[in-house]
Protein backbone atom coordinates (compact mmCIF):
# COMPACT_ATOMS: atom_id res chain seq x y z
CA UNK A 1 0.00 0.00 0.00
CA UNK A 2 2.95 2.13 1.04
CA UNK A 3 4.57 1.80 -2.23
CA UNK A 4 1.29 2.60 -4.05
CA UNK A 5 0.58 5.99 -2.01
CA UNK A 6 4.22 6.58 -3.31
CA UNK A 7 3.77 6.13 -6.79
CA UNK A 8 0.91 8.48 -6.70
CA UNK A 9 3.12 11.15 -5.03
CA UNK A 10 5.82 10.82 -7.51
CA UNK A 11 3.35 10.71 -10.75
CA UNK A 12 2.08 13.57 -9.19
CA UNK A 13 4.75 15.43 -8.85
CA UNK A 14 6.86 14.61 -12.53
CA UNK A 15 3.55 13.56 -14.59
CA UNK A 16 2.33 17.03 -14.91
CA UNK A 17 5.80 18.35 -16.86
CA UNK A 18 4.86 15.72 -19.20
CA UNK A 19 2.72 18.31 -21.42
CA UNK A 20 -0.45 17.01 -23.73
CA UNK A 21 0.20 13.25 -22.29
CA UNK A 22 -2.65 11.99 -22.31
CA UNK A 23 -2.47 8.65 -20.10
CA UNK A 24 1.05 6.93 -18.61
CA UNK A 25 1.56 4.28 -20.57
CA UNK A 26 4.79 3.02 -20.69
CA UNK A 27 7.82 1.33 -22.33
CA UNK A 28 8.40 -0.89 -19.43
CA UNK A 29 7.25 -2.22 -15.86
CA UNK A 30 7.83 0.41 -13.60
CA UNK A 31 7.79 -2.27 -10.77
CA UNK A 32 10.18 -4.64 -12.50
CA UNK A 33 12.46 -1.25 -12.55
CA UNK A 34 11.67 0.02 -8.44
CA UNK A 35 12.78 -4.07 -7.90
CA UNK A 36 15.72 -4.10 -9.25
CA UNK A 37 16.58 -0.74 -7.91
CA UNK A 38 16.00 -1.82 -4.58
CA UNK A 39 18.18 -5.10 -4.73
CA UNK A 40 21.18 -3.68 -6.68
CA UNK A 41 22.16 0.08 -7.84
CA UNK A 42 24.59 -1.38 -10.43
CA UNK A 43 21.64 -3.78 -11.89
CA UNK A 44 19.61 -0.54 -11.49
CA UNK A 45 22.10 1.80 -13.55
CA UNK A 46 22.26 -1.11 -16.49
CA UNK A 47 18.67 -1.68 -16.66
CA UNK A 48 17.91 2.21 -17.07
CA UNK A 49 20.66 2.86 -19.50
CA UNK A 50 19.29 0.76 -21.71
CA UNK A 51 15.97 1.85 -20.98
CA UNK A 52 17.11 5.69 -21.76
CA UNK A 53 19.12 3.91 -24.82
CA UNK A 54 15.27 2.03 -25.86
CA UNK A 55 13.64 5.80 -25.67
CA UNK A 56 15.82 7.80 -27.37
CA UNK A 57 15.32 5.78 -29.80
CA UNK A 58 11.33 5.15 -30.31
CA UNK A 59 11.07 8.52 -32.01
CA UNK A 60 8.44 10.08 -28.88
CA UNK A 61 7.28 13.41 -29.35
CA UNK A 62 8.79 15.45 -26.13
CA UNK A 63 5.52 14.96 -24.26
CA UNK A 64 5.23 11.15 -24.68
CA UNK A 65 9.59 11.29 -23.59
CA UNK A 66 8.57 13.39 -20.46
CA UNK A 67 5.47 11.22 -19.65
CA UNK A 68 8.30 8.32 -19.80
CA UNK A 69 11.02 10.15 -17.81
CA UNK A 70 8.40 11.23 -15.20
CA UNK A 71 7.51 7.49 -14.61
CA UNK A 72 11.24 6.42 -15.13
CA UNK A 73 12.36 8.43 -12.13
CA UNK A 74 9.47 7.37 -10.21
CA UNK A 75 10.18 4.06 -10.28
CA UNK A 76 14.12 4.76 -9.30
CA UNK A 77 12.60 6.58 -6.32
CA UNK A 78 9.97 4.06 -5.26
CA UNK A 79 13.18 2.00 -4.62
CA UNK A 80 14.59 3.89 -2.32
CA UNK A 81 11.94 3.48 0.50
CA UNK A 82 13.59 1.10 2.76
CA UNK A 83 17.00 0.98 1.16
CA UNK A 84 20.46 0.95 2.69
CA UNK A 85 22.01 4.37 3.21
CA UNK A 86 24.96 2.73 0.47
CA UNK A 87 22.24 1.69 -1.65
CA UNK A 88 19.91 5.03 -1.97
CA UNK A 89 23.43 6.71 -2.24
CA UNK A 90 24.31 4.89 -5.47
CA UNK A 91 21.02 5.24 -6.79
CA UNK A 92 21.57 9.34 -7.45
CA UNK A 93 23.57 8.77 -10.37
CA UNK A 94 21.05 7.19 -11.69
CA UNK A 95 18.20 10.08 -11.10
CA UNK A 96 20.76 12.46 -12.54
CA UNK A 97 20.81 10.27 -15.83
CA UNK A 98 17.66 10.27 -16.06
CA UNK A 99 16.84 14.17 -15.20
CA UNK A 100 19.03 14.50 -19.09
CA UNK A 101 16.51 13.31 -21.03
CA UNK A 102 13.69 15.54 -20.00
CA UNK A 103 12.68 18.40 -22.18
CA UNK A 104 11.03 20.36 -19.06
CA UNK A 105 13.01 22.33 -17.04
CA UNK A 106 10.75 22.24 -14.31
CA UNK A 107 10.89 18.31 -14.10
CA UNK A 108 14.82 18.24 -14.80
CA UNK A 109 14.97 20.59 -11.93
CA UNK A 110 12.85 17.98 -9.67
CA UNK A 111 14.71 14.76 -10.35
CA UNK A 112 17.75 16.61 -10.06
CA UNK A 113 16.25 17.96 -6.24
CA UNK A 114 15.60 14.67 -5.53
CA UNK A 115 19.11 13.18 -6.55
CA UNK A 116 21.13 15.47 -4.50
CA UNK A 117 19.06 14.69 -1.21
CA UNK A 118 19.47 11.06 -1.97
CA UNK A 119 23.43 11.83 -2.32
CA UNK A 120 24.13 12.02 1.29
CA UNK A 121 22.10 8.27 1.57
CA UNK A 122 18.77 9.51 3.00
CA UNK A 123 15.62 8.56 1.15
CA UNK A 124 13.78 11.62 -0.55
CA UNK A 125 11.25 13.38 1.73
CA UNK A 126 7.94 13.34 -0.42
CA UNK A 127 6.47 15.73 1.74
CA UNK A 128 8.75 18.08 1.24
CA UNK A 129 7.56 19.18 -2.52
CA UNK A 130 7.56 22.80 -1.93
CA UNK A 131 5.26 23.14 -5.26
CA UNK A 132 1.97 21.60 -5.50
CA UNK A 133 1.53 20.39 -9.08
CA UNK A 134 -1.53 20.40 -11.03
CA UNK A 135 -2.11 17.99 -13.59
CA UNK A 136 -1.62 19.57 -17.06
CA UNK A 137 -3.98 20.00 -19.36
CA UNK A 138 -4.06 17.36 -22.12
Amino acid sequence: MRRAILATVLLAAFGPFAKGAIAQSTFFDAEVISAACAVSSENCAALVQQLISQLKSANLTEAELNSQVAVLASAVLNATSGASPSNIAQLSPVLTEISGLSSEAGQTSSILGFAREMESGRAPELSNISTPFAASPA
